[in-house]
């Protein structure tokens, strides 16, 4: 009997020493001009090491899923949990107009990457001194912006554009048959001004007020602003990418910072095999989280 209570207590040890205690927190942090909502997943109480990771562009959660979809795939969430399995301490934070984060009253891009500033900040005040960026889709510019403002430990951009987002948003509208659209708009947002004819076919996508944020958004240039960040820096991409594809990779290799490509990987980070898996990926949380994905940023932290 003495045996069986020493084993059983040295696996207790084991499992406490290998970060299988998760402790999950969702809380509101306050700012000077916002609210932002966070979810921390902490396996390692005594580490002062931790990996924020920041959702891609529209109404995304911090577990990666969009209110825009019909159901979840969970990609940042399942992100969180494989590394918080490995030891890692995750951060994550949903953006202005998500959950119980403020509002984005003024569209301006620029917020997005105060705000991340401000969580830094935050950790940093809480004994975090090794924080690591990863940004997915938009948030690997928002990554750079923020590390060309706060000293990190490291960014990694994960299906990240390197080109300017007015010049993603054409290529993706004439390759959908909307050249003609594509002229009217995003030359004009080329222009500085915003194109309010034919309102009608604008509320969407292409508002006032979302022409107002991608004139924000489009003055930064992905290759210049990780040009700039003076840390280590670590490019992922999925080479089953229908949004992102290998191209803006080749433009970041340009760096001299590690770049790979993650097999039969999507946008959402699911490995599929099929345009039917790559679609269903986007609502369906059952499809497998890359392990390439996985491990390229563990052994990047570590």
């Amino acid at each position: 009997m003495k045996k069986q209570i020493i084993l059983v207590s040295l696996l207790f040890i084991l499992l406490v020493s290998v970060g299988f205690i998760n402790i999950t927190k969702t809380d509101i942090l306050t700012f000077k001009n916002s609210q932002i909502e966070v979810k921390m997943d902490i396996v390692d109480k005594d580490s002062e090491t931790i990996l924020v990771i920041i959702a891609g562009s529209g109404p995304t959660d911090f577990n990666g899923n969009s209110n825009i979809i019909d159901g979840r795939n969970d990609s940042l969430l399942q992100l969180s949990k494989a590394l918080n399995d490995l030891g890692i301490n995750t951060f994550r934070y949903n953006k202005r107009n998500v959950g119980k984060t403020s509002e984005l009253k003024d569209p301006n891009f620029d917020i997005f990457v105060d705000d991340l500033i401000n969580c830094i900040s935050w950790l940093k005040d809480n004994n975090y001194s090794n924080i690591y960026l990863a940004g997915h889709s938009q948030g690997s510019l928002v990554a750079a912006l923020a590390a060309n403002e706060i000293n990190v430990n490291g960014v990694i951009s994960i299906s990240g554009a390197a080109r300017t987002i007015d010049e993603i948003l054409y290529e993706q509208m004439v390759n959908s048959g909307q050249k003609e659209l594509a002229d009217k708009v995003i030359k004009n947002l080329q222009e500085g001004n915003l194109y309010l004819k034919e309102q009608s076919i604008l509320d969407g996508q292409f508002s006032k007020k979302n022409q107002q944020f991608i004139l924000t958004w489009m003055k930064y240039n992905p290759v210049e602003a990780y040009s700039n960040v003076d840390t280590n820096v670590l490019f992922l991409q999925g080479d089953k990418d229908s949004h992102i594809t290998l191209d803006e990779l080749d433009l970041f290799s340009t760096l001299d910072y590690k770049t790979v490509i993650l097999k039969d990987t999507n946008h959402v980070l699911k490995i599929v095999d099929s345009k039917k898996d790559n679609s269903d990926s986007y609502s369906n949380p059952s499809y497998q989280l890359s392990d390439q994905l996985i491990l390229e940023i563990n052994d990047f932290i570590k």
